[in-house]
Protein backbone atom coordinates (compact mmCIF):
# COMPACT_ATOMS: atom_id res chain seq x y z
CA UNK A 1 0.00 0.00 0.00
CA UNK A 2 3.00 2.74 0.81
CA UNK A 3 4.85 1.70 -2.42
CA UNK A 4 1.56 2.29 -4.44
CA UNK A 5 0.96 5.82 -2.34
CA UNK A 6 4.74 6.44 -3.17
CA UNK A 7 3.95 5.93 -6.76
CA UNK A 8 1.18 8.24 -6.71
CA UNK A 9 3.17 10.99 -5.18
CA UNK A 10 5.53 11.27 -2.15
CA UNK A 11 3.73 13.76 -0.52
CA UNK A 12 1.21 10.77 0.39
CA UNK A 13 3.94 9.46 2.33
CA UNK A 14 5.84 12.56 3.52
CA UNK A 15 4.00 15.57 4.38
CA UNK A 16 5.91 18.32 2.39
CA UNK A 17 4.26 19.80 -0.13
CA UNK A 18 8.07 20.52 -1.97
CA UNK A 19 7.97 17.09 -2.82
CA UNK A 20 8.42 16.69 -6.99
CA UNK A 21 6.08 13.44 -8.15
CA UNK A 22 7.17 13.12 -12.58
CA UNK A 23 3.73 11.26 -12.43
CA UNK A 24 2.21 13.62 -11.41
CA UNK A 25 3.87 16.22 -13.60
CA UNK A 26 2.84 14.55 -16.51
CA UNK A 27 -0.28 14.56 -15.28
CA UNK A 28 -1.05 17.93 -14.97
CA UNK A 29 0.54 18.33 -18.33
CA UNK A 30 -2.30 15.83 -19.71
CA UNK A 31 -4.88 17.98 -17.84
CA UNK A 32 -3.15 21.05 -19.12
CA UNK A 33 -3.55 19.65 -22.86
CA UNK A 34 -7.29 18.97 -21.96
CA UNK A 35 -7.96 21.92 -20.87
CA UNK A 36 -6.59 24.06 -23.62
CA UNK A 37 -8.64 21.52 -26.03
CA UNK A 38 -12.11 22.09 -24.12
CA UNK A 39 -12.11 19.00 -23.29
CA UNK A 40 -13.93 17.19 -19.69
CA UNK A 41 -11.87 14.26 -18.18
CA UNK A 42 -12.55 11.63 -15.14
CA UNK A 43 -9.60 10.84 -13.11
CA UNK A 44 -9.70 7.55 -10.96
CA UNK A 45 -7.88 7.56 -8.04
CA UNK A 46 -7.88 5.55 -4.90
CA UNK A 47 -5.94 8.00 -2.54
CA UNK A 48 -8.25 10.56 -1.14
CA UNK A 49 -5.00 12.73 -0.46
CA UNK A 50 -4.43 12.09 -3.87
CA UNK A 51 -7.59 13.20 -4.82
CA UNK A 52 -7.59 16.04 -2.26
CA UNK A 53 -4.05 17.32 -4.31
CA UNK A 54 -5.52 16.98 -7.70
CA UNK A 55 -8.74 19.04 -6.95
CA UNK A 56 -6.73 22.29 -5.08
CA UNK A 57 -4.01 22.12 -8.35
CA UNK A 58 -7.28 22.49 -10.56
CA UNK A 59 -8.85 24.96 -8.66
CA UNK A 60 -5.91 27.10 -8.26
CA UNK A 61 -4.10 26.72 -12.06
CA UNK A 62 -7.80 26.65 -13.69
CA UNK A 63 -11.01 28.42 -13.84
CA UNK A 64 -13.10 25.59 -14.28
CA UNK A 65 -15.38 23.01 -12.78
CA UNK A 66 -13.81 20.19 -10.92
CA UNK A 67 -15.39 17.63 -8.00
CA UNK A 68 -14.97 14.13 -7.01
CA UNK A 69 -16.73 10.93 -6.10
CA UNK A 70 -15.38 9.29 -3.13
CA UNK A 71 -16.14 7.45 0.03
CA UNK A 72 -16.82 11.00 1.66
CA UNK A 73 -19.35 11.63 -1.19
CA UNK A 74 -22.64 10.59 -0.01
CA UNK A 75 -24.58 8.39 -2.06
CA UNK A 76 -27.66 10.09 -2.58
CA UNK A 77 -25.07 13.27 -3.83
CA UNK A 78 -23.43 11.40 -6.58
CA UNK A 79 -25.91 11.12 -9.62
CA UNK A 80 -26.18 15.01 -9.04
CA UNK A 81 -22.73 15.53 -9.21
CA UNK A 82 -22.65 13.42 -12.39
CA UNK A 83 -25.61 15.66 -13.64
CA UNK A 84 -23.81 18.56 -12.92
CA UNK A 85 -20.45 17.30 -14.74
CA UNK A 86 -22.39 16.18 -17.64
CA UNK A 87 -24.33 19.16 -18.19
CA UNK A 88 -21.28 21.66 -18.02
CA UNK A 89 -20.21 22.80 -21.32
CA UNK A 90 -16.91 24.44 -20.12
CA UNK A 91 -13.67 21.51 -19.58
CA UNK A 92 -13.49 20.10 -16.30
CA UNK A 93 -12.61 17.02 -14.04
CA UNK A 94 -14.40 14.62 -11.81
CA UNK A 95 -12.10 12.83 -10.07
CA UNK A 96 -13.67 9.29 -8.72
CA UNK A 97 -12.73 6.60 -6.55
CA UNK A 98 -13.32 3.86 -8.51
CA UNK A 99 -14.97 1.63 -5.62
CA UNK A 100 -17.57 4.26 -5.07
CA UNK A 101 -17.99 6.20 -8.58
CA UNK A 102 -17.15 3.35 -10.56
CA UNK A 103 -20.93 1.47 -10.61
CA UNK A 104 -23.79 2.72 -11.90
CA UNK A 105 -23.24 5.87 -13.12
CA UNK A 106 -23.18 7.46 -16.56
CA UNK A 107 -20.71 10.00 -17.25
CA UNK A 108 -20.89 10.80 -20.97
CA UNK A 109 -19.91 14.69 -20.28
CA UNK A 110 -16.16 13.19 -20.76
CA UNK A 111 -14.51 11.20 -23.45
CA UNK A 112 -11.44 10.82 -21.59
CA UNK A 113 -11.02 8.72 -18.84
CA UNK A 114 -7.44 8.88 -16.85
CA UNK A 115 -6.69 5.86 -14.45
CA UNK A 116 -4.01 7.82 -12.15
CA UNK A 117 -3.21 4.85 -10.47
CA UNK A 118 -3.70 1.00 -11.19
CA UNK A 119 -6.17 -1.35 -9.48
CA UNK A 120 -5.59 -5.08 -8.43
CA UNK A 121 -8.84 -5.88 -9.78
CA UNK A 122 -9.39 -5.60 -13.49
CA UNK A 123 -13.17 -6.26 -13.43
CA UNK A 124 -13.06 -2.97 -11.16
CA UNK A 125 -11.19 -0.92 -13.38
CA UNK A 126 -13.15 -2.22 -16.60
CA UNK A 127 -16.34 -0.97 -14.50
CA UNK A 128 -14.86 2.62 -13.96
CA UNK A 129 -13.81 2.94 -17.41
CA UNK A 130 -17.39 1.57 -18.97
CA UNK A 131 -18.61 5.13 -16.92
CA UNK A 132 -17.72 6.60 -19.93
CA UNK A 133 -18.85 4.09 -22.61
CA UNK A 134 -22.27 4.43 -22.15
CA UNK A 135 -25.95 5.78 -24.53
CA UNK A 136 -25.28 9.16 -25.30
CA UNK A 137 -22.01 8.99 -25.78
CA UNK A 138 -21.20 11.47 -29.05
CA UNK A 139 -17.74 11.54 -28.35
CA UNK A 140 -14.86 8.65 -28.89
CA UNK A 141 -13.26 7.40 -25.92
CA UNK A 142 -9.78 7.63 -25.11
CA UNK A 143 -7.82 5.28 -22.24
CA UNK A 144 -5.19 6.56 -20.06
CA UNK A 145 -3.20 4.50 -17.40
CA UNK A 146 0.14 6.57 -15.67
CA UNK A 147 2.31 4.08 -13.94
CA UNK A 148 5.67 3.79 -13.18
CA UNK A 149 8.17 1.49 -14.85
CA UNK A 150 10.28 -0.94 -12.80
CA UNK A 151 8.09 -0.76 -9.51
CA UNK A 152 4.96 -2.11 -7.75
CA UNK A 153 2.84 -0.13 -10.59
CA UNK A 154 4.32 -2.46 -13.34
CA UNK A 155 3.78 -5.83 -10.96
CA UNK A 156 0.10 -4.44 -10.76
CA UNK A 157 0.19 -4.08 -14.47
CA UNK A 158 1.55 -7.60 -15.42
CA UNK A 159 -1.13 -8.95 -12.83
CA UNK A 160 -3.99 -7.05 -14.68
CA UNK A 161 -2.94 -8.32 -17.68
CA UNK A 162 -2.77 -11.89 -16.67
CA UNK A 163 -5.99 -11.97 -15.25
CA UNK A 164 -7.54 -10.34 -18.16
CA UNK A 165 -6.28 -13.26 -20.36
CA UNK A 166 -7.27 -15.77 -17.56
CA UNK A 167 -11.06 -14.62 -17.91
CA UNK A 168 -11.45 -14.36 -20.98
CA UNK A 169 -9.90 -17.64 -21.78
CA UNK A 170 -12.25 -19.04 -19.32
CA UNK A 171 -15.31 -17.00 -20.13
CA UNK A 172 -15.09 -17.45 -24.00
CA UNK A 173 -15.12 -20.72 -25.33
CA UNK A 174 -13.03 -21.83 -28.57
CA UNK A 175 -14.27 -22.79 -32.07
CA UNK A 176 -13.78 -26.33 -31.41
CA UNK A 177 -15.93 -25.74 -28.06
CA UNK A 178 -18.66 -24.55 -29.84
CA UNK A 179 -19.00 -27.22 -32.08
CA UNK A 180 -18.66 -29.93 -29.22
CA UNK A 181 -21.29 -27.52 -27.58
CA UNK A 182 -23.67 -27.81 -30.98
CA UNK A 183 -22.86 -31.61 -31.14
CA UNK A 184 -23.90 -31.46 -27.16
CA UNK A 185 -27.06 -29.54 -28.21
CA UNK A 186 -28.06 -31.89 -31.12
CA UNK A 187 -28.06 -35.01 -28.88
CA UNK A 188 -30.09 -33.26 -26.36
CA UNK A 189 -32.23 -32.06 -28.82
CA UNK A 190 -32.98 -35.46 -30.06
CA UNK A 191 -34.25 -36.80 -26.70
Amino acid sequence: LRLRQLCCHPYLIEDSPNLESSKYNLFKDMIEELFLNKEKVIVFNTFQRMTDLIIDDIKRTYDTHVNFIDGRTDRRERQKIVDQFNKEEEPGALIMNPRAGGVGLNITGASKVIHYNLEWNPAQEEQATRRAYRIGQKKNVYVYRLYYPRTVEEVILERLERKKRLSENAILPTPDDRDEIKDIYKVMKGF
